[in-house]
């Protein structure tokens, strides 16, 4: 997002492409080309009000100039000026002045940078929100040309050809070029191997920091070979795994839980080393929300899952509504993955794998019979028997479904996706605890979630009967960008946790 904390009366396409920041596209440039004058400006009300504004993701710029505004006027209750004590002399009295200038200059920069987490909390709803409806739109489309639905594969057979493959004797018998330079894995992998690859990753993660240059990462450093055997043989735990599942921490005395990665492998790897390398005895869950946004989704989901298989028992994991492929061809985990590990035969089988894998992944993990982890949170659709019966595997997509699943209530088709299952995994994803002073319905405690076009907002009462339904003491969850990493709701029930830094 752009740093200006608000727009000019008459705005220049630089002021505006400065405002949106990342979002800018060649589709936002041509509409802004066609409403500017001949001075190239077009004024600040007619780019908030111009019908097309949802389409160009800038249909939230008037509601975040509003906000914008009420922060520039409450500057100085950020920074108030400090009481001048009449008995100072001189000197004292221009340290007080430095020092008020001090806090007033921290004041302005608290206020930018949470005016900046507001703006991009706001923009990333409006994406979501677009992205929603574009699938819509994709879905209508599709119905439209039956003669494609013959080419799909279902999760299933995908799932089979992956297993008749390794039959065959792959991913062994990939072989690997004389070029290559990176690390290689003993088989079976170990421990210290995994921990030697995170090293390498974390200090090439630091020199694409430091030079400033497009992301490397894992290119060059793990061969896809390996990093296949990695996914097959976590696939294999996964796909043992129920929807729900239970963790006891009688044994290892803990459990971390860690919120949205988003591809920040530099404050994964800070993490450990804050709170130790993951291990039976120091577990971590992460709560889904992997990948996608960072520059380094394919290093943090390969590393997890490294540890997860050379020691059972350390690394639990959640889906989030980013492990959906159709979401990640949005979103820059497809086009990374495609990338680093080229656009090769291997490299297309690893997508196929990862995609097979966020299929499996377990929807939630109740911790010592008291705490629920999921990833979005509660509706009225399911309980915890109703979840644990889902068949998941089924649904590799959530936003890529036809309309007879996703607008139809009772529809079905022929690969076994419904309507109400489909519904159920939408608000476990995609849902959030509604803000105290929420407007509901008159009787309803969970209603459709318009800000980000799917799930559910699910206010206080609910969460307490739905708590106090399963004997559960409170909802772990994720899902929202938390200012200071975390938020607690719903009279200390829910938390949210949120562990990407950017």
């Amino acid at each position: 997002m752009g740093g200006g904390i608000s727009l000019p009366d008459n705005v220049s396409k630089e002021e505006a492409r400065e405002f949106a920041g990342e979002r800018w596209n060649e589709q936002m440039a041509i509409k802004f080309d066609s409403l500017a004058d001949k001075n190239g400006r077009v004024p600040r009300k007619v780019i908030f009000d111009h019908k097309h504004g949802k389409e160009l993701a800038i249909r939230d710029w008037s509601v975040i100039a509003s906000k914008a505004s009420r922060l520039v006027d409450h500057q100085t209750l950020e920074a108030p000026e400090p009481l001048e004590d009449p008995e100072a002399s001189g000197t004292d009295h221009a340290a007080v002045k430095v020092q008020s200038l001090a806090r007033a200059r921290r004041g302005k920069l608290e206020t930018r940078r949470r005016l900046a987490n507001q703006i991009n909390s706001s923009l990333e709803y409006a994406q979501e929100r677009k992205d929603n409806k574009l699938d819509l739109f994709m879905a209508n489309l599709m119905e439209k040309m039956p003669e494609l639905e013959k080419c799909q594969v279902t999760r299933d057979a995908l799932l089979d050809t992956i297993d008749k493959m390794r039959g065959k004797g792959w991913p062994h018998n990939i072989d690997i070029e004389a070029k290559y330079a990176g690390i290689h894995l003993p088989d079976p992998i170990t421990k210290d191997a995994m921990i030697d690859v995170m090293e390498r990753l974390n200090d090439q993660a630091r020199k694409d920091t430091k030079k400033r240059k497009q992301c490397v990462g894992i290119k060059g450093i793990l061969h896809a070979k390996y990093a296949l055997h990695i996914a097959l043989a976590y696939m294999d735990v996964v796909r043992k795994l129920p929807s729900v599942v239970h963790i006891s921490t009688a044994l290892s005395g803990k459990l971390t839980v860690v919120g949205d990665m988003h591809g920040q492998l530099r404050d994964m790897i800070q993490i450990f080393r804050h709170n130790g390398l993951p291990s039976f005895d120091n577990p971590y869950l992460f709560n889904g929300d992997l990948v996608d946004r960072g520059d380094y989704s394919a290093e943090v989901l390969i590393l997890l899952m490294g540890f997860a298989i050379v020691d059972p028992g350390s690394i639990y994991i959640n889906r989030g509504n980013h492990e959906d492929m159709t979401v990640c061809t949005g979103y820059g985990f497809v086009d990374e993955l495609v990338t680093k590990f080229s656009q090769n035969t291997n490299g297309r089988h690893l997508l196929a794998v990862i995609d097979t894998i966020f299929s499996l992944l377990p929807l939630a993990h109740v911790i010592d019979e008291n705490v629920l982890v999921i990833h979005g949170g509660v509706s009225d659709k399911f309980d915890l028997e109703t979840l644990l019966q889902v068949n998941r595997r089924l649904y590799r997509t959530l936003t890529g479904l036809p309309n007879a699943i996703t607008q139809t209530p009772g529809g079905k088709d022929k690969d076994g996706h419904t309507h109400e299952t489909w519904s159920i995994l939408m608000d476990c994803l995609w849902s959030d605890p509604a803000k105290s002073g929420e407007p509901f319905p008159p009787g309803c405690d969970c209603k459709p979630n318009d800000e980000r076009g799917g799930g559910v907002m699910f206010n206080a009462r609910f969460s307490e009967q739905w708590l106090d339904k399963h004997k559960l003491g409170a909802i772990v969850r994720s899902h929202e960008c938390q200012e200071r990493g975390f938020a607690v709701a719903h009279n200390g029930r829910v938390l949210t946790l949120f562990s990407a830094s950017n």
